[in-house]
């Protein structure tokens, strides 16, 4: 949670200013390591952020384009460990 709080604090005093929702968000996937899967990379452009676009989509015509493959570039890590 520190993170985020040092991603919204930031924005707001050099802009631009973050969301508080997507500084969680973004601070979440940093500390994990895991990529962000969405149609608005703008939000998170900042350091140590992979951020996937999955595809591209024209509102005026409702036309879906750009399908871009599965992001693969990752391994995800257990984040639970079983016991006996």
């Amino acid at each position: 949670m520190e993170r985020a709080i040092e991603i919204r604090g930031t924005s707001l005093v050099t802009g631009p200013k973050v969301k508080l929702p997507d500084a969680i968000i973004g601070a979440t996937a940093a500390a994990y390591r895991m990529p962000i899967v969405t149609r608005n990379p703008k939000d998170f452009q900042w350091e140590g952020i992979d951020v996937h676009v999955p595809y591209d989509y024209d509102s005026t015509t409702g036309a879906v384009m750009n399908v871009r493959p599965s992001f693969t570039a990752f391994k995800p890590k257990p984040t639970l460990t079983r016991i006996g």
